[in-house]
């Protein structure tokens, strides 16, 4: 069941991968130190930017400066070179680099360094080049990388609130790419506006493969989109298609039809430690379960119930409130497809009946469970592990269909 997951980690790997990655800044890091000392120090980078790292090799061998543009062998463009610390000591080649981009006019921030790294370095010619480059007007010794952007008119890549995330591709002028996140356990509905003039947005869901247009009006030279976010979501915004007018979508309506509060069927997967099968008068989480060998199972269950529809031929999805950890769903023998983040939602397109709908659910759950189980004094082990990562006196997590489960039926405004 883990193959929806990974489906997941391959879209949004290709999606990021299609064409070049976009970014203001060029992020130099000096000769004294090193690219996992800045990742766990972290760049002071404004929110709405992305950057890039740039060692001193890189920077003397694969960057030069043209069309107004910092740019990469790979072809990838930046706007900036910013420095914002280990700059005191710098070596002749850095320096004459620094020289060759400043004279072609690159914008560039940096402290003014202190003494050349190297005992090879010419004194004099160092000296001689920092008192050029630093007097150029483009060559700015500012603290804020903040200011020095708006004061050269380079805008926000993306406007978002505070705490979310993005990255962006280019696939040609006319398919930006944005992947977009937001790391809060909330819902939201929130407006974003892309550095993005005269292309149309959709939204990309890299969770379920599903593409759908969404609202968007112009602002000057920006695209403001208007997007829903479910906790923890992540998905890409792609602009593509060129248009002069915004557009307004439907609002999807969701109502609940019906909630199965019926007794559950529950098979569990054999050799697991729990019983063949079990009868759960209503959902609850098998680590609040009595019987020992379900309170500490972990593998794959299969729910079973029936639901009765009288109006079937409308759009539906079934929601199964929450579940730990994955979820597959059935109705009437054809699959539905899988669950294992917030909404837990499937569609149930295609797949139902007028009548009495029989449904099933299998679920799987981690194996932690199991591990504390095995642990208990005189328990018969069931698992193996070279390196136990478990003792009999840790908490049990969620597992299994912890519902309610809930028949939507889905509609759109006009």
């Amino acid at each position: 069941m883990a193959g929806t997951w990974v489906d997941y980690l391959a879209r949004t790997s290709f999606m990021l991968q299609a064409g070049k990655n976009v970014a203001d800044i060029l992020y130099y890091y000096g000769e004294d130190t090193n690219i996992t000392t800045e990742f766990a120090t972290g760049a002071s980078v404004p929110e709405g930017y992305q950057w890039d790292y740039v060692n001193p090799t890189a920077l003397v061998n694969a960057i030069s400066y043209k069309d107004g543009k910092l740019t990469s062998q790979s072809g990838a463009e930046y706007r900036v070179l910013w420095v914002d610390r280990n700059f005191d000591y710098v070596s002749l080649p850095v320096l004459k680099k620094f020289d060759e981009l400043s004279k072609a006019g690159a914008i560039i921030s940096s402290p003014r360094p202190r003494h050349p790294a190297s005992l090879s370095d010419d004194v004099s010619e160092w000296n001689s080049l920092v008192e050029k480059i630093w007097s150029r007007p483009n060559v700015s010794t500012t603290s804020s990388l903040d200011s020095l952007l708006s004061a050269k008119g380079i805008e926000p890549d993306v406007k978002m609130p505070q705490g979310m995330n993005f990255l962006h591709r280019t696939v040609g002028r006319d398919i930006q790419v944005y992947w977009v996140n937001r790391p809060a356990l909330d819902w939201a509905d929130t407006v974003l506006s892309f550095r993005v003039k005269g292309l149309k947005p959709q939204i990309w869901h890299t969770d379920s493969g599903v593409i759908e247009d969404a609202s968007f009006s112009f602002n000057g030279d920006r695209t403001e989109v208007s997007l829903h976010f479910v906790p923890d979501d992540a998905f890409c915004v792609v602009f593509a298609g060129k248009t002069k007018t915004g557009a307004e979508v439907p609002k999807t309506q969701y109502k609940a039809l019906l909630t199965i509060g019926t007794p559950w069927t529950v098979k569990f997967q054999e050799g697991r430690g729990a019983p063949a099968q079990a009868v759960f008068e209503t959902l609850h989480g098998y680590q609040d379960d009595p019987e020992e060998g379900i309170k500490y199972f972990s593998g794959v269950a299969e729910y079973s119930n029936d639901f009765t529809l009288d109006k079937p031929d409308g759009t539906y999805v079934i929601d199964l409130g929450h579940v730990a950890n994955i979820a597959e769903v059935w109705v009437n023998g054809k699959y539905c497809g899988r669950a294992w983040k917030e909404p837990y939602g499937v569609s149930l397109h295609g797949v139902l009946k007028k009548g009495v709908n029989h449904l099933e659910i299998k679920v799987a759950n981690v194996w932690v469970n199991r591990l504390i189980g095995d642990a208990q004094p005189g328990a018969k082990k069931i698992t193996f592990t070279d390196t136990p990562s478990a003792s009999a006196g840790d908490s049990l997590v969620p597992a299994g269909l912890l519902g309610p489960v809930r028949i939507i039926e889905v509609t759109n405004d006009k």
